[in-house]
């Protein structure tokens, strides 16, 4: 077989075998490896060197023939001048060359396709010649490979970066040698800079980059599609008569749809709950964690609990680690063992008077530091039903407010959590008394009409007692209690609150403990000035209101955000989960939690933000 066939190497000079090898053999190998050179050009042959190399193997029965003569392989190839078939082979790659700038004076498009066609042409050329002269293969296609170069270089210009407004995504190379995807969100004229987003990275990454940078590739294309609207109206008459002219009009009308979206900056969140371990919050959280949904499906999360416990059954991944690992619960020493004291309604208001509990959860949220990495810091209950890619997308247009320490106001009132007693009358027999959990503002009334679907309804309606039974609602018409049959009158006569939470209560919009929603800039605000907020009274709060006071007196600003939050202590109902809220409060079983997910996700109509679909084309819009 032949060695190093195809293989290029350096030119060096002629070689010459040693002079201890026979004659003949010496002369053959001096020959073989220096072809004609020496015929037409002595003075190459004597080691100064043409323009072009000529690849060429010595035969295994020379290297027999020069016996034990120690010859570098590299100095079996020597330049040599260019053999006939060679010459014709340069000469049809310039001519097919030629052929194809001679095109490009006839039209842009045809010298594009005849020059291609003309380079495809010299490598098959190339190609066929290397098979009958195999020292040629490779001189050939380099001298292809290399116009091919020169004509791309020729052709490609850098663009021009400056153009690039607000909004537009280029390609950049990021300080860690990755290409990135980036959307433009300011510039600086005066400095030639603009500020760059890593699309699908927290706004911590953002960045000035010069507008002449070479860090700076290309230009990505956004959605662009034009409209135009076209009608035309014919007409024409069909029946005439002695009393009727009828007329049929025949309207055609063209239309196209108009749009352009520009690229997406990505809004990354920071969540945390704190669940209680001896009841069945410590489930919920178990439950959202094995589904990615609720507070796992932000970007970095952490829960916390009265005591550490385990949350994921085994070793697992989590987004943003690349290996398994056991998912346990923060133990803040909360004392939350109280609640289970005087019965169920002293269990309630010892749960509402969490002020102190939440104040450790969000000292270690602060000294956590990841919320800086994030553009909101969102505190969810373990029994809200909460939708974090919904927050995205209504968190791409940031509230207004010249302030960005901002916090949501995402409940409809500034309630106050109570057990409302009351008293309903009855014709016969003693009246009921009722506790129903609930605001201070809440107001209750026995309904107008008769029910006759559940099963005390149609216990009254077959022992002839009435059409059904009377039913006990609230403000928002949510069933509260059965009461007397509708043969009997039933009326509300007293309501009374029984309100632990020692703090004011408003109509106005205020902050909700099943969903806090609070600007990065806000949370570094308390985490320099907190302690400014603590007073004697403040662990007689709630949670929510003890913070929305502090960001108040810290100088942080509210912003609407009723919005996004069906709840029952804010006049809401959470119902079947079936609207377009980011969140629904309470729903308290894992049962319940699956299918009010199930009802939310259904509901294609409402935009939601994840970073996966930052990836596709038609995400971008």
């Amino acid at each position: 077989r032949r060695p190093f066939i195809g293989r290029r190497v350096e030119p060096p000079p002629c070689a010459l075998p040693s002079a201890r090898a026979p004659a003949p053999a010496r002369e053959r190998a001096r020959r073989r490896s220096c072809g004609r050179m020496d015929e037409e050009d002595p003075a190459a042959a004597r080691g100064l060197l043409g323009p072009k190399t000529q690849l060429h193997a010595v035969e295994p029965e020379e290297l027999e023939e020069l016996g034990s003569v120690s010859l570098p392989r590299r100095e079996l190839y020597c330049p040599g001048g260019e053999t006939a078939r060679a010459r014709a082979l340069r000469g049809a790659l310039r001519a097919a060359l030629v052929l194809g700038a001679a095109l490009a004076a006839c039209g842009l498009l045809l010298a594009v396709h005849l020059s291609e066609a003309g380079a495809e042409v010299a490598r098959g050329a190339a190609a066929s010649a290397a098979r009958h002269s195999p020292g040629m293969e490779v001189v050939a296609l380099r001298e292809a490979h290399d116009d091919d170069e020169a004509e791309d270089h020729q052709n490609h210009k850098s663009p021009n970066f400056s153009i690039a407004e607000v909004g537009w995504k280029v390609k950049v190379e990021s300080q860690t040698g990755h290409k990135r995807d980036t959307t433009v969100m300011e510039r600086d004229e005066q400095k030639r800079k603009f500020k760059i987003h890593y699309d699908g990275f927290p706004d911590a990454y953002d960045e000035w980059v010069p507008m002449e940078s070479t860090r700076l590739i290309e230009f990505l294309p956004t959605t662009t599609s034009t409209s135009s609207t076209e009608t035309e109206t014919t007409s024409t008459s069909s029946t005439l008569t002695s009393s009727t002219l009828t007329t049929t009009s025949l309207t055609i009308t063209t239309s196209t749809s108009s749009s352009t979206t520009t690229p997406r900056k990505y809004v990354s969140l920071f969540c945390f709950t704190m669940a209680r371990t001896d009841n069945y919050e410590i489930d919920l959280v178990r439950l959202q964690l094995r589904k990615v949904i609720g507070v796992f499906d932000c970007d970095e999360q952490i829960v916390f609990s009265d005591r550490e416990t385990w949350i994921s059954a085994g070793p697992t991944f989590l987004k943003g680690k690349d290996e398994p690992i056991m998912i346990s619960t923060f133990n803040v020493k909360a004392n939350l063992t109280d609640a289970a004291v005087g019965g169920e309604s002293g269990a309630r208001q010892a749960a509402w008077l969490n002020a102190g509990d939440y104040v450790k959860c969000w000292q270690q949220v602060v000294f956590d530091g990841r919320f800086r990495f994030h553009e909101w810091t969102v505190k969810v209950d373990p029994d809200t039903v909460f939708l974090a890619g919904r927050l995205r997308g209504r968190l791409m247009n940031r509230p207004q407010s010249a302030n960005p320490a901002v916090f949501l106001k995402t409940c409809r009132t500034t309630p106050r959590k109570c057990i409302n007693i009351l008293t309903v009358s009855r014709q016969y027999g003693d009246p009921i008394e009722l506790q129903v959990v609930g605001a201070s503002t809440d107001t209750f009334a026995v309904s107008s009409t008769c029910s006759t679907t559940s099963e005390a309804g149609q216990r009254c309606i077959n022992n002839n007692w009435g059409m059904g039974i009377h039913v006990i609602v609230n403000q928002n018409g949510k069933f509260i209690a059965e009461a007397s049959c509708c043969s009997e009158a039933n009326e509300v006569q007293s309501l009374t609150h029984k309100c632990a939470q020692q703090q004011f209560e408003s109509k106005d919009p205020g902050m909700s403990g099943a969903l806090e929603v609070v600007s990065k800039e806000a949370v570094q605000t308390y985490s320099d000035s907190g302690h400014r907020c603590k007073a004697d009274a403040y662990l007689d709060m709630g949670e929510e209101f003890f913070m929305q006071e502090c960001f108040k007196l810290l100088g942080c600003e509210g912003a609407s955000g009723e919005q996004l939050l069906q709840d029952e202590f804010c006049e809401g109902e959470p119902g079947e989960c079936k609207g377009s809220e980011v969140a629904f409060h309470p729903v308290k079983s894992p049962e319940k939690q699956i299918q009010c997910y199930a009802n939310a996700f259904m509901d294609l109509k409402v935009p939601e933000l994840h970073s996966d679909l930052l990836a596709l084309s038609s995400a971008d819009g």
